[in-house]
């Protein structure tokens, strides 16, 4: 072990996060001042950074000392705060650009060892996704402390040395690439500083419950603790200290074989099994329910499979149950990214339903009737009743008879800063595009509805930094050229990987994250989605298989089963009450497998769980269980209250129904009257050809032509066949321009 290096282990038992505060204040205390800023505390996660600062200051307010809080960060965050990376390190958007430019440079032989089907030359998109993968390859192996080049040293004989000399070939032209335009690679620079042992001087070091961490880390922590004490706090009792190494982390071969059920009580009775994800969330709010002594405060839901979390948020408020995913919301499913939805469909071929769509976007409707002076009520049907008669295809072909339509188009153009001519001039650089799309979003963000209680997850903001940092790229040159729909398609797929915070609700249950459980004091916790994939987490990678994990010294299957076992370990001995809920299929019917910590146990447990498993006769719930409503004031919709002002008419009473408005009737006494006695019906513009009706219709306007030109009396088979002919043409040409449906 390094001499400067010390591990105290802390045991099982919870609360972790107040004893680690206690443990720190007692450690950094004198002279009555609890004086922490020179220390840096690394933890697993964010969040468990924010819970152990909130709890420092409490401990420090109960015992009556001034604190000076210290630097938490993140395994990654350690790595960025000793060696810093110089102004000149690219940004993940230019290491894309710069990733396409050098797989365009490569020779196509080259680029099939990589990627057999690569996509097409004039796909953006697909260029973008492969580039991503490539960073995304390269910054895990740097942060392990491993190049692509001695990984392709490493590969020479394994099945995959093609690819691997292939991408060493596309790593040294990305370098080059990114030099080329006085770019440098941040993680790059970062590795040789580490090899270098250039790191900035740094007080106290403590890791907190951190099980593994990445090879760069390693090799900083153990520099750095040649001149600053390192101090790993292990949540474990000391008696396993053989199942760790130097710096606190899991060691996977003492961590394979593990009897939870005899060392840390992971009894048969801990599990439930459902079905589908929507039982498994059933399962999770019946368990909650038989909780109904604790406050939220005092709950927990570890979130382990997505399908379930999306079930759980869903049918959670349906039970008077208020859940807040702590990791956030995906950015993807915000009101800002449903509008950059609707702007791809619009602008990928300028079409009239296109359109219809985008001006139904909530905020796009709002600046709309800002800007004609006009509500909802007045253009949209205007627009609907246009779709209808004339089935447009292209808003590019509007006749200028119709000024009301024109209007809408014309304002839509301004909105996305295009014209006309921007048909004729479909590419341009993609950072002129992300500066047109911020005005856009500013313009509408600007017109945000402030009564809307989903205002504050709108991800307006967030979207607009993307834009921001492609529209800020240093080297605007190498940014792809792309038309407006491919622009936004590519802003689009930054957004799918980013999280937008929940806001804190005072009766929430937190759903957690499988790595941030540990790190919270909550004394009961349910794990939704306890299936082999989710934990162990699966390691999935195409360009590292084990095989060649092992060879280079990096993580590993059996690593990410050892840290997942210590983990479910921790969370069973640390006192707490636990429920583990286990699901059988996907949503779609795919079957899942138990994951294999659930067999860790003796041999007549495992029979037992197996049993559990196969009892297709267990009772699974099918629906949300009755719960107290919920404490908010308001509904989770709102519908539009009736026109206060009285009706221009008073609806007669209707005296004889017919058997058809009967059933109307039973269904729905509300939409009997809307129906048949108000005489409303539904406007949609969803119409992609003539109906029977638009046949009959443009069939009357023919042969009634016909009946008043001068030869309606004429008995020629010829001239009238000419003229009806010529009639139609004109009747087509006058409804549906020049590209008729």
């Amino acid at each position: 072990m390094h001499t400067g290096v010390s591990l105290h282990f802390m045991g099982w038992s919870a609360p972790v996060v107040r004893r680690t505060a206690a443990h720190l204040c007692d450690r950094f205390t004198t002279h009555g001042i609890a004086d922490l800023s020179n220390v840096l505390v690394v933890v697993s996660g964010s969040r468990a950074g924010r819970q152990l600062s909130a709890t420092l200051i409490d401990v420090a307010s109960e015992r009556r000392v001034p604190l000076f809080l210290p630097r938490v960060v993140t395994p990654r965050g350690l790595m960025e705060f000793l060696v810093p990376a110089p102004t000149s390190s690219a940004t993940e958007s230019e290491r894309w650009w710069a990733w396409i430019a050098a797989m365009h440079a490569l020779d196509p032989s080259a680029r099939r060892a990589i990627c057999v089907h690569e996509p097409d030359p004039l796909d953006v998109c697909g260029w973008t996704r492969l580039a991503q993968l490539m960073d995304r390859t390269r910054e895990f192996l740097l942060g392990e402390g491993v190049t692509i080049g001695l990984a392709a040293e490493k590969a020479e004989t394994s099945p995959d040395r093609d690819r691997w000399a292939a991408l060493a070939r596309l790593d040294s032209t990305f370098t080059i690439e990114l030099s080329r335009h006085g770019l440098s690679d941040g993680s790059m620079d970062r590795l040789n500083s580490a090899r270098a042992r250039l790191h900035r001087p740094i007080g106290p070091i403590v890791l907190v419950g951190v099980p593994e961490l990445p090879g760069m880390a390693r090799r900083l922590l153990h520099h750095v603790a040649e001149d600053s004490p390192v101090q790993a706090l292990v949540i474990a009792p000391s008696s396993l200290a053989d199942r760790f190494d130097e710096l606190g982390c899991v060691r996977p071969d003492r961590w394979s074989d593990v009897d939870l059920e005899r060392e840390v009580g992971l009894t048969t009775n801990l599990f439930t099994i459902a079905h589908n994800p929507t039982d498994q969330a059933d399962a999770v709010l019946e368990i909650i329910e038989s909780w109904s002594e604790c406050s939220p405060h005092d709950l927990l839901i570890g979130s382990l499979d997505a399908e379930v979390a999306d079930h759980l948020a869903r049918r959670g408020p349906l039970c008077g149950v208020q859940l807040r995913r702590a990791e956030g919301r995906q950015l993807s499913r915000s009101r800002a990214c449903q509008l950059l939805l609707a702007i791809e469909e619009y602008t990928r071929a300028w079409s009239f339903r296109g359109l219809g769509t985008l001006v139904r976007h909530a905020d796009v409707s709002r600046w709309l009737a800002a800007q004609l002076a006009q509500p909802q009520a007045a253009w949209l049907p205007q627009l609907d009743e246009f779709a209808i008669e004339h089935l447009p295809r292209s808003t590019r072909e509007i006749d200028p008879a119709h000024p009301e339509v024109v209007r809408v188009i014309e304002c839509i153009d301004e909105l996305l800063r295009v014209d006309h001519g921007a048909a004729a001039r479909p590419e341009a650089p993609l950072a002129e595009w992300s500066q047109r799309l911020q005005q856009t979003m500013t313009s509408l963000s600007a017109t945000s509805d402030a009564t809307d209680t989903s205002s504050a997850d709108d991800g307006y903001a967030h979207v607009t930094d993307i834009l921001a940092q492609i529209a800020a790229c240093r080297a605007p040159e190498a940014s792809p050229r792309c038309g407006f729909a491919d622009a936004v398609r590519l802003v689009r797929q930054q957004c799918e990987t980013v999280r937008v915070p929940e806001p804190s609700a005072p009766h929430a249950i937190d759903m957690l994250g499988w790595l941030e459980l540990l790190f919270d004091d909550s004394p009961t916790l349910v794990l939704a989605g306890l299936n082999e994939g989710n934990v162990p987490t699966a390691t999935r990678d195409a360009l590292l298989p084990d095989p060649l994990r092992t060879v280079l010294h990096i993580p590993t299957s059996d690593h990410h089963a050892a840290r997942d076992c210590y983990l479910l370990a921790a969370l069973t001995a640390s006192g707490r009450r636990l429920r583990i809920v286990c699901g059988k299929v996907s949503q779609d019917g795919e079957p899942h497998l138990p994951s294999r910590l659930m067999f860790s146990c003796s041999d007549d447990a495992v029979l037992d769980r197996v049993a559990i498993w196969n009892d297709d006769n267990r009772p699974s719930p099918r629906r949300p269980p009755t719960l107290p409503p919920s404490t908010s004031s308001t509904g989770g919709f709102r519908v539009l209250a009736p026109d206060p002002s009285p009706p221009r008419s008073t609806p007669s009473t209707p005296e004889r129904m017919p058997v058809t408005s009967f059933r109307d009737y039973l269904a729905s006494p509300y939409l009997y009257y809307l129906r048949h006695v108000l005489r409303l019906s539904e406007v949609t513009d969803a119409s992609s050809e003539l109906d029977a009706g638009g046949f009959g219709d443009l069939l009357h306007s023919c042969l009634g032509a016909f009946g008043r030109s001068h030869i309606a009396d004429s008995t020629d088979p010829e001239v009238i066949e000419r003229y009806l002919t010529t009639e139609l043409d004109q009747t087509l040409l006058s409804k549906f321009g020049s590209t008729p449906p």
